[in-house]
């Protein structure tokens, strides 16, 4: 993810470099390019990073809570930004009052992962960063239960896929297409600057 996020804002500068560049040159037809390859980037970068994220639990994961009752988080689980489904494994409370199983709800907006049970209160997991916005480490900060306690002890946090902000395919032919107009328009004009001064 961190190598596609560099390249796209790499990409990003680029163009938002050639508007600036072509205001300098008389060919009104290397402004309008440079403007598209700027809308480029932000219309065709942009919806891409907002793909679907992808999110594992680390190794040891889990939460107790004072009056009894342990879990643990493992698996993967996913969701759609901003504030889309939440998908993932289900997540067992054993011993206490609140045991039970609790199945994803709902990703509140990305201020946590909502679990439901079927006869249980709503299970909240929140974490150090909103979700939405795609830390790569969010770190665990609470369980709690609505109208209920919160885990004394929480533990662990999630790792985020390496698969984030990938432009498709037809975003980056589009690019590129803008770019070489701009090296053609570039070219052209050196050429008749050279047959001019000869």
């Amino acid at each position: 993810m961190t190598i596609s996020r560099g390249l796209s804002r790499g990409v990003c500068a680029m163009a938002a470099l050639f508007p600036t560049a072509a205001l300098f040159q008389t060919r009104r037809f290397g402004f309008i390019l440079g403007i598209g390859a700027a809308l480029i980037c932000v219309y065709g970068i942009s919806p891409a990073s907002a793909a679907t994220i992808t999110y594992t639990f680390d190794v040891g994961t889990s939460f107790t809570f004072m009056g009894g009752g342990t879990g643990d988080l493992t698996g993967t689980f996913t969701i759609d930004p901003p504030s889309g489904p939440f998908s993932g494994e289900d997540v067992v409370v054993t011993g206490g009052p609140l045991a039970g199983t609790y199945a994803p709800f709902d990703n509140d907006g990305g201020e946590a992962l909502v679990y439901r049970g079927e006869t249980q209160p709503i299970l909240f997991v929140a974490f150090s960063s909103n979700l939405n916005s795609a830390p790569e480490n969010p770190l665990l900060t609470s369980v709690s239960v609505l109208d209920g306690p919160d885990a004394f002890k929480v533990t662990g946090g999630g790792t985020l896929s390496p698969t984030l902000s990938v432009p498709e395919p037809s975003t980056w032919a589009m690019m590129l297409l803008g770019f070489a107009g701009l090296g053609y328009a570039g070219w052209r004009k050196g050429k008749q600057t050279a047959v001019a001064s000869a």
